[in-house]
């Protein structure tokens, strides 16, 4: 039987063409294993085969603790063999390559993880760079094919050499990477889709001879949008856009889910002295309400709301008695609960909510909104490839570790330089007490302030007169986190002094973590 030469030749298109689509696969950027806030390693791969890698602390032998090189590669999907061709590299010489130019490299995918080898210097796991802010990812400034220099003498400059290139990666724990014309930048960054940047310079964030202007660290205050297609990034001064930048790889496929993790309040602090915190875990919301009991004094209210079929969230309102907060050795024995009524929440969109209850035979509606103290406001998100631990916004509740002091906890809302803490614990006689405070940051990782206690009307009261909402200083606190997961809360509440470690409050998944 013949075979025709237009079959052969649509056979070798396929082949030639599903080639293609596997080598697609690795586009994007990916991080190396062991990468840390401290020491970020990144690895991208174009899709016109140049390479850029950033280099971090730890992550191989003999490995510089920053490093940076760019250079072209060829990969073959079906056998994994990648070659690197090194063009450039400084900061510590072979930079954060140590593949590049060695023989026998293989990189095999699987999904959004890949094994690097490299004969002599040994195995290293890449995972893909994802997150559900529309920010996360791998930018160019024209595109795959070209990069364009980011400075007051050449604006959009096409270089097909690409010696003049302009790559940023938005890593979803708030690091940004750029390799820019004249250098290479690694800092901090906080985005909201209806904000814009706000740039926190990294120690040591500029390498290399990057010059102020084009590095992003240059840019505090300006804004950025992403399209509605995930692929293009405007970034301005007063929204009037002065740089484009392009995705490198695919946007992602699908909406994210939207996470209502944060503390709440009434529209426009209508009702100003009472708000609702949300942990968002998958299907479920564990919100501890802080409002005021018939005498007008602290009471707090629990409620675990599962997801209904028409979205809303619903579940049991509790309240819950406890040992005094200073008690040595906590005994969560003594904690108890009684059910008080029902609930639910009704998000009309990410901001904008109902909450319904009957609470003591008592039934009301209220409006609520996200509570803003800072700019920006977080994104959060639901089992996040990013690890809790190395998160770098610690918007959650904690708790005490494994639950070892099971009843009270805090939760934290954290906007870019502040946090607002609120604490729900028991008095010297064993009654729901919460104090608040705004903790300022002084370090890295470390947030302090005053703790007050409010009293106002009782939660029913039509209409809540904010009016009668009144706070008094009762101590001090700190908080200081070791990691994304971890911390203490060292604190003096009305004479009593303790320190206690603080956990993330995790019973779906790995938890939310926002950024």
């Amino acid at each position: 039987m013949k075979t025709s030469k237009t079959y052969i030749l649509c056979a070798l298109f396929s082949l030639l063409a599903a080639s293609q689509a596997l080598a697609q696969d690795i586009v994007g950027a990916w991080t190396r294993s062991g990468t840390t806030p401290e020491g970020t390693s990144v690895v991208v791969f174009l899709a016109d085969g140049t390479y850029y890698n950033f280099g971090g602390a730890g992550k191989m032998p003999n490995i510089s603790p920053y490093g940076y090189e760019r250079g072209t590669y060829t990969w073959n999907p079906a056998t994994g063999a990648l070659i690197g061709i090194r063009v450039r590299g400084f900061v510590g010489g072979d930079g954060a390559g140590q593949w590049s130019s060695k023989s026998g490299v293989t990189l095999n995918l699987s999904g959004d993880i890949g094994i690097l080898t490299v004969p002599g210097f040994g195995i290293d796991t890449l995972t893909r760079v994802t997150g559900a802010s529309p920010m996360v990812g791998v930018w160019s400034m024209t595109g795959d094919s070209y990069s364009g220099v980011w400075s007051s003498s050449c604006i959009n400059c096409i270089t097909p050499d690409r010696l003049y290139p302009n790559i940023v990666v938005f890593l979803p724990n708030g690091i940004y990477l750029q390799a820019t014309s004249d250098g290479i930048e690694h800092g901090t960054y906080s985005w909201h889709p209806t904000g814009g940047f706000l740039w926190t310079p990294y120690p040591a964030t500029i390498l290399d001879t990057i010059s102020d202007d084009p590095g992003l660290s240059s840019k505090v205050g300006w804004g950025a949008r992403v399209s509605a297609d995930g692929l293009t990034l405007a970034i301005g001064n007063n929204w009037f856009v002065s740089y484009e930048f392009t995705r490198v790889g695919a946007a992602a496929s699908t909406a994210p889910v939207t996470n209502y993790q944060g503390m709440w309040v009434v529209p426009k602090l209508a009702e100003s002295g009472w708000g609702i915190n949300f942990t968002h875990q998958g299907d479920l919301i564990f919100a501890t309400w802080f409002t005021y009991d018939a005498g007008g004094k602290p009471w707090w209210l629990t409620m675990t709301a599962q997801q209904q079929a028409d979205g809303s969230y619903a579940g049991a309102i509790d309240r819950t008695t406890g040992p005094p907060f200073g008690t040595v050795p906590f005994d969560s024995s003594r904690v108890t609960h009684l059910t008080v009524g029902t609930g639910r929440l009704t998000f009309t969109d990410a901001t904008n909510a109902t909450f319904a209850y009957n609470v003591n035979a008592i039934s009301q509606t209220k409006a609520l909104t996200r509570f803003q103290v800072a700019e920006p406001v977080p994104m959060c998100e639901f089992d996040s490839t990013l690890a809790p631990s190395d998160a770098l916004n610690y918007q959650d509740m904690w708790v005490a570790p494994n639950l070892a002091e099971a009843g009270w906890g805090i939760n934290l809302t954290h906007q870019g330089d502040l946090i607002f803490a609120t604490w729900f614990t028991y008095d010297a006689n064993g009654d729901p007490l919460w104090v608040s405070g705004t903790l300022t940051k002084s370090t890295r990782g470390v947030y302090s302030g005053a703790l007050y206690a409010t009293i106002g009307p009782p939660f029913d009261s039509t209409p809540f007169d904010p009016s009668r909402v009144s706070y008094s200083t009762v101590g001090t606190a700190k908080v200081t986190f070791t990691d994304g997961a971890n911390g203490t809360l060292a604190y003096t509440l009305r004479g009593i002094s303790q320190t206690k470690a603080l956990t993330r409050f995790v019973f779906r998944g790995r938890g939310t973590v926002c950024y």
